[in-house]
């Protein structure tokens, strides 16, 4: 960059430092502050369940504030820290946030949201959020898409797809073509029906080798308007219609960090209008979190086999529902 170009951009950045009142900045980035004279008496630290405490302090020291306020949800993913050393993962992947509510520091709950509907809302609120979040009063219930034959017109389902389906990679990483190809189906069917656009679909999975098998299995404008990718990646997102594809299946019940609760709270609270979650009950029994919502779904009769789910036409079941 030419000694110019780059003395304009100083002084434009300290004239926007010395005048501006709000400054949006991620936390390393904020470390910038440290070069210039000024002060701000206040961080707001947004998504702070993911932030690391080196980050935070970055952002702190710039700013020299006084107060600190911390956004985010500890019911959702920690931090992701990238490192060979165990220790290094297990000290870092503690927020800040977790760690002030773990030693008793005051919350609040934001208790209204506007994304899901009851149904939608109604496990996840009781089970990791001790029923303190609701709708706003009055929301009525929103009717699922088109295309999918909806268990008793509800804007759920859990489809149990079969037992010892997983694939191992020598490279790592877990598929399940079954679940890919179901998956791609139910998206294909409900797009067909012309009432969600491709680009409010989401299908999400753990792992990122099914991420691929998924992304295989979906063909034409579908395959690059749908909106593919893995859980972690998919935090902080909404989308109409969400399909999760749980990918574990095998004798040994063996689930990998799809155990984390954390994960399983993301995965079933992005879909504003439909949630369908395909997965091997079996296996997913073996944790008490999946155990929890298979049970809640069953209750609701929202629990089908994937062999039935095609035993009749879609536009009859939904006459039916």
């Amino acid at each position: 960059m030419a000694p110019q170009v780059r003395d304009v951009r100083e002084e434009v950045c300290q004239l926007l430092l010395r005048t501006a009142p709000v400054v949006v900045s991620s936390c390393v980035g904020a470390s910038q502050l440290l070069a210039e004279n000024v002060s701000f008496p206040m961080v707001v630290l947004d998504e702070g369940s993911q932030a690391t405490e080196p980050a935070l302090l970055c952002a702190l020291a710039a700013a020299k504030a006084e107060q600190l306020v911390i956004l985010g949800d500890t019911r959702q993913l920690p931090p992701t820290v990238a490192s060979e050393s165990v220790e290094l993962r297990q000290a870092l992947g503690f927020s800040p946030m977790a760690r002030l509510e773990k030693i008793g520091v005051g919350q609040r709950t934001l208790a209204v949201q506007y994304r899901m509907p009851p149904e939608l809302l109604r496990f996840p609120s009781r089970y990791f959020y001790e029923s303190l979040v609701t709708c706003p009063k009055g929301r009525a219930s929103t009717r699922p898409p088109k295309g999918f034959a909806w268990p008793g017109g509800q804007p759920l389902c859990f489809i149990h797809l079969g037992h010892d389906l997983e694939v191992g990679h020598a490279e790592g990483g877990k598929s399940n073509p079954e679940e890919a190809a179901l998956a791609a189906r139910i998206v294909t069917a409900i797009l067909d029906a012309g009432e969600v656009s491709p680009a409010n679909v989401a299908i999400i999975a753990p792992y990122a080798r099914q991420v691929d098998q998924i992304r295989e299995q979906l063909v034409g404008a579908v395959a690059s308007a749908c909106r593919v990718g893995t859980v972690d990646s998919f935090q902080g997102q909404e989308t109409d219609l969400v399909i999760f594809s749980a990918t574990r299946s095998n004798e040994l019940g063996d689930m990998g960090f799809l155990q984390d609760p954390r994960r399983l709270c993301v995965a079933i609270t992005r879909a504003r209008r439909g949630l369908i979650l395909v997965g091997d009950v079996r296996t997913l029994r073996r944790s008490h979190h999946w155990t929890a919502l298979i049970d809640d779904c069953e209750t609701r009769g929202c629990l089908i086999n994937a062999a039935d789910l095609f035993e009749c036409p879609v536009e009859e079941q939904e006459e039916a529902a």
